[in-house]
């Protein structure tokens, strides 16, 4: 049998810091919303990343992908 996980109080009992890292890249301005599929996010991030790098002679970047197909993607596109 599959133990009864009570998902909101686990939240609540995690909601400040959650609320708070939120806050901070929000007022960072720096991300990239992902909202629905096909608008182009890929090549805005790839867009943003090179110019990073391509402006910055120290700048690094961190890709982070939901799926090993997303990070091939990522790959054959960079």
């Amino acid at each position: 049998m599959i133990p009864y996980i009570d998902l909101q109080l686990q939240y609540q009992s995690i909601k400040p810091e959650i609320d708070a890292a939120v806050l901070k890249v929000l007022a960072s301005a720096q991300f990239i919303l992902g909202d629905e599929v096909g608008k182009g996010k890929t090549y805005i991030a790839l867009a943003l990343a090179f110019a990073t790098l391509a402006s910055r002679r120290r700048a690094r970047v961190l890709i982070l992908t939901h799926s090993k197909r997303m990070a091939r993607t990522w790959a054959a596109r960079w």
